[in-house]
């Protein structure tokens, strides 16, 4: 393997930005995930829902919602800097009116919950955190 001093680099601008992946059918919902492992992981679990990938924790604090979205979950890993990105971003939602939800992996990051306890498994956990928190989602 090659050694690279600094081997994870954004290019261009994603201050406020993030990657979307669309479910197909128009949503108020956004799942809205810290790196795009963690965030892919997420939508093979719950593929109905509309996704946006910030690539990092920095980035997933300053992330600027679409318009129309309505409810955004945020998907995090189960670090300091996740904890630190996610109450920034709840923050700055709140003052939008957005409503929102924090969705924590049991372990490192979601994908680490996808290969350790299966797609299945990690449905049945992010649905329930979701109930959790009170808010009403379609579970289908």
């Amino acid at each position: 393997m090659a050694e690279i001093e600094s081997p994870k680099r954004i290019l261009g601008q994603l201050h406020g930005h993030a990657i979307r992946f669309w479910s197909g059918k128009a949503r108020s919902d956004l799942i809205v995930g810290e790196g795009l492992e963690n965030t892919l992981s997420v939508g093979t679990a719950l593929p109905e829902f509309d996704l946006a990938s910030c690539l990092t924790a920095t980035h997933l604090g300053l992330f600027i919602p679409p318009p129309r979205i309505k409810r955004i979950w945020i998907a995090r890993d189960n670090d300091e800097a996740g904890r630190d990105a996610s109450i920034r971003l709840l923050n700055q939602l709140e003052s939008l009116g957005i409503t929102c939800g924090d969705l924590v992996p049991n372990m490192g990051d979601f994908n680490d919950d996808l290969r350790a306890f299966g797609k299945d498994a990690l449905r049945r956990s992010l649905l329930k955190a979701m109930k959790a928190q009170g808010l009403e989602i379609e579970d289908g």
